[in-house]
């Protein structure tokens, strides 16, 4: 298995302004994700009995066949797999933006009143409606699994977005405004504010800092939670579910041995980038870094670790005259 449209450490790399900004505001609050079918469906009984169904949304991610899939175990995995690639950039940027346009609002004394807000809503219902993809604005976020009280929270962040702009570009407030005119403006602001980020994987906890705002490692891995697809998230999941399984049936099995066995997966996958001319004269970790992947990363992928110990379970069930 493996992310849809990425093959982790393979030889593979991978106006309508009210419109938009409710498909990005839903982008940036939606949360949560569901099951691998096969894994709920087929041990939800098994997993209710020993209480996991009830931790679910707390700390247990996923679970089946007796393992269960904490957040701590996921958002490591997401920092890895995803921290450096394109989608980690795009969440980082998004957590800077939103934690600054709240530090300029409270700096600067903007407040959105209930009736703008207000307005806002009713706006934003009426595209929904006028799209025919809900009857209304709460029936489409809860469609997007969005969260209400944290979609409004984002929306008023919008407006302070759109006022500060305005302000700063002499705008008038009936004149109007782009959205490249709005990022332009706030992409200005960041330059000024200044901008430092710490090495991957952030072990020490920090990611970035702009000014007094500082993005950790736990928030980088919640926004890569809320951005990510379910298909993204569900796979991720059941890769680590899956780890986990192997590892059982192979309880002798020591670190060292799974060590052997990752290096030999890797160095599978090397020799099948090395001999595919469209790579010719790129070295395998810098195939990996045009992923947003390193070494380090790709070998602690459960992707990896998979197929590694599959092979090696094979290897050790099967001698090679049953296997022939």
């Amino acid at each position: 298995g493996r992310p849809p449209g990425r093959r982790i450490g393979g030889a593979s790399p991978r106006s309508a302004r009210t419109s938009a900004a409710l498909a990005v505001l839903c982008a940036a609050t939606a949360a949560g994700f569901v099951f691998p079918p096969d894994v709920a469906q087929g041990q939800a009984a098994e997993a209710s009995s020993h209480g996991a169904a009830d931790q679910i949304g707390t700390t247990v991610a996923a679970f089946g066949r007796g393992q269960e899939i904490t957040f701590d175990e996921l958002h490591d995995l997401l920092i890895w797999r995803y921290g450096q690639a394109e989608e980690g950039r795009s969440a980082l940027r998004e957590l800077l933006e939103l934690e600054t346009l709240g530090k300029l609002a409270a700096e600067r004394g903007v407040e959105v009143n209930p009736k703008e807000l207000a307005e806002r809503w009713k706006q934003l219902e009426t595209d929904v409606r006028a799209s025919g993809q809900a009857a209304s604005l709460d029936e489409y976020l809860e469609k997007n699994r969005v969260d209400r009280e944290k979609f409004r929270e984002y929306l008023e962040l919008a407006i302070v977005h759109e006022r500060l702009a305005r302000e700063a570009l002499d705008i008038p407030a009936d004149g109007p405004i782009t959205g490249e005119q709005q990022t332009m403006w706030l992409q200005g602001v960041l330059a000024e504010r200044g901008y430092e980020e710490q090495p991957h994987p952030w072990s020490a906890g920090v990611v970035a800092r702009s000014a007094d705002i500082t993005i950790t490692r736990d928030e980088m891995a919640e926004q890569l939670v809320v951005k990510l697809s379910d298909e993204v998230l569900n796979e991720a999941c059941y890769q680590l579910l899956l780890e986990k399984c192997v590892l059982a049936r192979m309880p002798d099995l020591s670190p060292e041995a799974v060590d052997e066995a990752v290096d030999a997966e890797l160095a599978r996958r090397r020799a099948e980038a090395e001999a595919n001319p469209d790579y010719k004269g790129l070295d395998y970790e810098s195939l990996l870094g045009a992923q947003g992947l390193t070494l380090e990363g790709v070998k602690r992928d459960p992707a990896i670790r998979v197929a590694a110990l599959s092979h090696f379970w094979l290897q050790r069930a099967h001698p090679e005259e049953d296997m022939k």
